[in-house]
């Protein structure tokens, strides 16, 4: 549609308060349920290892795209 057309892809982004896996972010933002969820985030965070934990402090993209609304 024109309003994809329109919009930048920016994912959103998040900085961890601890150390965690990946199917613990996964499951806090509820994208656990489709493993696409997780190879996706694998893709956009080419740092992230599946079985390593990620960094605390660390900031990863999650596969959520983040959009304006009402730009004019």
């Amino acid at each position: 549609s024109s309003f994809h057309a329109k919009q930048s892809r920016q994912y959103l982004n998040v900085k961890l308060d601890r150390p965690m896996t990946i199917d613990e972010l996964m499951t806090r933002y509820q994208l656990n349920e489709y493993d696409c969820n997780i190879q996706q985030f694998l893709k956009i965070n080419t740092n992230a290892k599946r079985s390593t934990p990620l960094s605390k402090n660390g900031i990863y993209n999650l596969p959520i795209w983040v959009y304006d609304y009402n730009v004019a």
